[in-house]
């Protein structure tokens, strides 16, 4: 039985045609992604932000997805802007592609708190994810369980920062992980 709490297969649909309209390439594994991407996203999320924000907010992140390596975090922060991005935002965005692992989470929050910034929303999801030996992903799945194996993408909406402390604010998340790799690891 579905989870009556998650979005609709039909939103969900609804969002990857849109997020596919921008693509000419990979369109059924950015399907399959956004699919996954977003099944446990809570409804509530969803009625507060726009269709093609939700489609633009999940093809940048399956850009970061595609682009990581596998030895450090792929890390974007932005103020977004719909005719670069296919989405916006009054908040500032955080999107983090990396392998999973406990408290990463966390530490990006804590990290933030700790700035006196402001988190207004954040979405988390693990994902497997396989590729070729070239490197490219051939596919992706909702993880049902978290394992290093498996790769976290966080969302994070935070209080607008000014574009020039955008650099400083990546190199301090990027620090904290490593010594969250550090102590745990």
């Amino acid at each position: 039985m579905p989870n009556s709490l998650s979005i609709s297969k039909e939103h969900i649909s609804q969002i990857s045609d849109i997020a596919t309209s921008y693509v000419q390439k990979d369109k059924s594994l950015l399907d399959h992604f956004i699919q996954s991407y977003y099944r446990t996203l809570h409804h509530e999320t969803t009625n507060e932000i726009d269709s093609i924000d939700l489609a633009g907010m999940a093809l940048h992140h399956f850009v970061l997805l595609k682009a990581y390596e596998g030895n450090r975090p792929q890390l974007k922060i932005l103020n977004p802007i719909a005719e670069e991005q296919h989405f916006h935002s009054s908040h500032t965005v955080i999107q983090m592609v990396a392998y999973d692992r406990p408290f990463l989470v966390d530490t990006i929050l804590m990290s933030l708190e700790d700035r006196g910034i402001n988190v207004h929303r954040t979405y988390n999801t693990i994902m497997s994810v396989q590729r070729d030996d070239d490197g490219h992903i051939t596919q992706v799945d909702s993880a049902t369980e978290s394992a290093t194996s498996h790769l976290s993408l966080i969302h994070c909406e935070i209080a607008y920062q000014d574009n020039s402390e955008l650099t400083e604010l990546q190199q301090m998340l990027l620090e904290k992980v490593d010594t969250l790799d550090t102590v745990v690891g």
